[in-house]
């Protein structure tokens, strides 16, 4: 997943707050997927951060797909694919999600999770329907 280009993309401006990623692995509640992540802040808005993402995404050949699987501290999330990756984007709830020293000082308008997941291999994508894109 590291490996993957969509791993690197970075929105102008964003402060990455953290890095996250775990391999492969069975815990008590079953199979956990690989990801690779980054939770950045930011003075843009949630539509800049899906805008630029989206603009990006699809540039590099991933399909965008219908989101599902929103946590309790999300405020949105969309989702793309390709072949054995699955792109997760959530903008989170910043009074929510983290404690305030996690921001180091900072009001961002937009904290946001950016998190690259792997998928069934035999999967083209994760399994959702498409969402067609406007040209």
């Amino acid at each position: 997943l590291e490996r993957d280009v969509a791993s690197n993309l970075r929105m102008s401006g964003a402060d990455e707050l953290a890095h996250v990623g775990d391999e492969r692995r069975t815990t008590i509640e079953g199979a956990q997927r690989p990801f690779e992540g980054r939770i950045f802040g930011t003075m843009a808005t949630a539509e800049e951060v899906f805008a630029f993402y989206g603009r990006e995404l699809m540039v590099l050949g991933w399909q965008r797909q219908q989101a599902v699987g929103r946590s309790t501290v999300e405020l949105d999330l969309r989702s793309w694919c390709k072949p054995k990756i699955w792109f997760r984007l959530a903008i989170v709830d910043r009074a929510r999600a983290f404690q305030p020293a996690f921001y180091r000082g900072r009001d961002y308008t937009t904290v946001f999770d950016a998190t690259l997941i792997g998928t069934d291999p035999k999967s083209a994508c994760p399994g959702q329907t498409p969402i067609p894109t406007a040209r």
